[in-house]
């Protein structure tokens, strides 16, 4: 099942920061909501759970050269795949070649540090390590037992350290939802609809930390077309939850249908055709919702 889901993004490696615009806006999203870091004149020890392509990676070392100021760091950037991590680190070699390039000077990210493991399984000792930030962009969504995730990174932090993450909900894809019911094919094998509602999130949080602070965004993209949206998803790795991949690693043409539903396994053109009218029996356009939830814990 895990394995599954890592293979999908290891395949989306190379093109998901072409499609992944959603993603990048979320990134942006959660670096504006993230807490101003308590003073103090030790290094600021940070993890990252879920690098991926290292999109946020960048935007989050940007935002620490200019508020931390004097201040060092050291980020931990982690991902159980080695593809999206390779793709990370040449992202960032190549943004610092041309920062050199633009300085005249020799420059290369020093303070960070990649690893590729298991967010599910922390490779770390809480009598050993621990970090004044723990960060993640929409990656929590994707665990097996996220409330046990979610418990284990705050139990790595530091005393007044701070856990910010942003975690997609089951309103994501509503109305992919709804035109593939209407069409006759079982929609609960989009990953969306297995994801924690923001009450039951904020429900978990709670029950972690006496301080938590919780955001709700919704984010909508208009597509081209039902075959645009599909391959957006499918090039970010987005096609599919884990029951699906067990059954058959087809992205959205692999269903186990409910009593009444159709048996399909591969997406026809008829089907496709199919969910675009009911798509457009409710909108005027192929547009896709995304329910961004930005969540903040504080350690005392």
């Amino acid at each position: 099942m895990k394995q599954a889901i890592c293979d999908s993004f290891s395949r989306a490696a190379h093109s998901y920061d072409s499609w992944a615009s959603v993603q990048r806006e979320v990134a942006h999203l959660l670096l504006a909501e993230l807490p101003s870091m308590p003073s103090s004149r030790s290094p600021l020890h940070i993890l990252e759970i879920g690098c991926g392509t290292g999109c946020y990676t960048a935007l989050l070392m940007e935002y620490l050269k200019h508020s931390l100021g004097s201040r060092e760091y050291r980020l931990t950037a982690l991902d159980i795949s080695f593809d999206m991590i390779k793709q990370a680190q040449n992202s960032l070699r190549s943004s610092f070649q041309a920062l050199s390039q633009a300085v005249h000077a020799p420059l290369a990210p020093t303070n960070i540090a990649f690893l590729c493991a298991d967010g599910e399984e922390l490779p770390f000792s809480c009598a050993k390590t621990r970090f004044g930030l723990i960060t993640s962009n929409s990656t929590f969504q994707w665990f097996q037992t996220p409330e046990r995730s979610i418990r284990a990174a705050y139990d790595l932090l530091a005393g007044h350290g701070i856990l910010h993450f942003s975690f997609f909900g089951p309103q994501s894809l509503k109305e992919l939802q709804t035109a593939l019911h209407e069409a006759g094919f079982d929609a609960q094998h989009l990953a969306a609809t297995g994801f924690l509602s923001r009450e039951r999130l904020y429900s978990i949080l709670c029950s972690i930390s006496p301080s938590v602070r919780m955001k709700e965004v919704m984010i909508t993209r208009r597509y081209d077309n039902l075959l645009h949206l599909l391959k957006t998803l499918k090039l970010t790795g987005v096609s599919a939850n884990a029951r699906a991949f067990e059954r058959a690693n087809q992205g959205l043409g692999a269903y186990k249908p409910r009593p009444g539903h159709r048996e399909i396994l591969h997406m026809s053109s008829q089907g496709l055709k199919r969910i675009e009218q009911a798509y457009l029996k409710h909108h005027k356009a192929i547009c896709a919702s995304y329910q961004v939830v930005i969540c903040t814990l504080f350690k005392e």
